[in-house]
């Protein structure tokens, strides 16, 4: 995976009523990767995750490089959790990247 220099993830996560709804899970992110949900918000890369130790938890995670507006519940992000709704519970949130410990520890490297 690339790594990330800045910017935010937005985490749409679900808890399935149901662990065999995860194909439909499967089904939501294939229709978000080849453009099927409405993104207005260009510049995002989409992952999906499974609990290892947890089958009926499931989460997508978009990620957007740079920050170049306050991070905030995307459109796609929305619409995604709208189709999770219906599934089982929902945690919908965004995350920023701690810039600040980014710095300090690349500060550190540099002294030594």
């Amino acid at each position: 995976m690339e790594k990330r220099t800045k910017g935010w993830i937005e985490i749409i996560s679900v808890r399935l009523f149901s662990p065999g709804h995860g194909g439909v899970i499967r089904d939501i992110f294939w229709q978000v990767n080849a453009g099927g949900y409405p993104d207005p918000d260009n510049g995002m890369d989409a992952e999906l995750y499974s609990n290892h130790q947890v089958e009926t938890d499931w989460s997508i995670h978009l990620y957007r490089d740079g920050l170049d507006g306050p991070p905030s519940k995307t459109c796609l992000g929305l619409n995604i959790a709208d189709a999770f709704c219906s599934l089982g519970l929902v945690n919908h949130s965004v995350w920023t990247m701690d810039l600040m410990k980014k710095e300090t520890n690349h500060e550190e490297k540099q002294r030594i």
